[in-house]
C-alpha cells in the first residue's frame, strides 16, 4: 500500500517523510538502511532526492558495505583516490 506525500510523491506505507526546509533537505522515516529496499521504496527515493536533494536518514546504525549497498539506490557511486578515503574507495570519512 502506498500514501501520497510531499507534493503528489508516492511513498510506501510506513515511510514517513517531514522537509527540514522549504527549499532543501528532507528527513525520511520508517526505514532501515540496512534491509533490501522494495522497487517502490527504490522509486520514492530517487523521486524524493530529486525533490529535495538532500535526504536525512537518522539514527542509522549501517557498516560502510551496508552504506555503500543502500545508496546504489540513487545510481553509480563516485570512488575516492585521494587521501580522506576510509578503508572504503566509496566511503568519505570527514570531521571537523
Amino acid at each position: 500500500m502506498t500514501t501520497m506525500t510531499d507534493e503528489r510523491i508516492e511513498v510506501p506505507e510506513g515511510l514517513t517523510v517531514r522537509p527540514l526546509h522549504e527549499h532543501l533537505a528532507a528527513e525520511v522515516t520508517g526505514i532501515d538502511m540496512r534491509a533490501p529496499q522494495s522497487e517502490a521504496t527504490k522509486q520514492a527515493l530517487r523521486a524524493l532526492f530529486a525533490k529535495h536533494s538532500v535526504l536525512v536518514f537518522r539514527d542509522q546504525r549501517v557498516t560502510d558495505e551496508e552504506q555503500v549497498a543502500f545508496t546504489r539506490i540513487f545510481g553509480k557511486l563516485e570512488e575516492t583516490t585521494f587521501g580522506i578515503a576510509n578503508r572504503h574507495r566509496y566511503v568519505y570519512q570527514l570531521s571537523n
